[in-house]
C-alpha cells in the first residue's frame, strides 16, 4: 500500500512540474480510447478530455496478459490518474515469457504511435511492474531525454 500511495504521489509530482500543452494540436477527439495493435501486438491508450500534457505508459509485469492491456497495476490507480489529466497508454509484449527486449520494443513503438494518434506530450513517464519495471528502467538508461 505505502509503495502504491508512493507511486501515486512520484507521478503527481512530476505532473506539477509540466506545463500544460501549449496551443499544441490534438489529433483525436477528447476524451479518447484508442485500441488496436502495433505489428499484431495489443495497446490501449485513454486521454481525458483534461488531459495535462503527460503520458504514462506502463509496462506489465511477467505473466500479465490481459487484452486490453492493464494501463496501471491497480483499476483504482487507473481511474485516479485517468481524473487528474493524465493520458495512459500500455501494450502487450511481442512474444510470451521473459520478453524484456520485445517489451522495451512494443513499449518504444507504443510511444512513437502515441505522438502519431494524439499529440506529443510534454513529458513521457514510463513504470512498471516486476518485469515491466525492469524494462521502465531500461528504457529511461537508454533514452534519457524520452521517458
Amino acid at each position: 500500500m505505502k509503495l502504491r500511495i508512493s507511486m501515486l504521489f512520484l507521478v503527481a509530482a512530476c505532473a506539477l512540474l509540466t506545463p500544460a500543452m501549449a496551443g499544441q494540436p490534438i489529433k483525436v477527439t477528447l476524451p479518447a480510447d484508442l485500441q488496436g495493435d502495433l505489428g499484431g501486438v495489443p495497446y490501449r491508450i485513454l486521454v481525458p478530455q483534461n488531459w495535462n500534457g503527460t503520458l504514462l505508459v506502463y509496462a506489465h509485469g511477467y505473466g500479465e496478459s490481459a487484452t486490453p492491456p492493464l494501463l496501471a497495476p491497480l483499476p483504482a490507480d487507473q481511474n485516479t490518474l485517468f481524473a487528474q489529466g493524465f493520458a495512459l497508454a500500455a501494450s502487450r509484449f511481442d512474444g510470451s515469457g521473459w520478453t524484456v527486449k520485445e517489451g522495451m520494443q512494443s513499449t518504444v513503438a507504443l510511444t512513437a504511435a502515441f505522438n502519431g494518434m494524439v499529440a506529443r506530450p510534454q513529458q513521457t513517464i514510463i513504470w512498471g511492474k516486476s518485469m515491466g519495471g525492469l524494462m521502465a528502467l531500461g528504457l529511461a538508461e537508454k533514452f534519457p531525454g524520452h521517458y
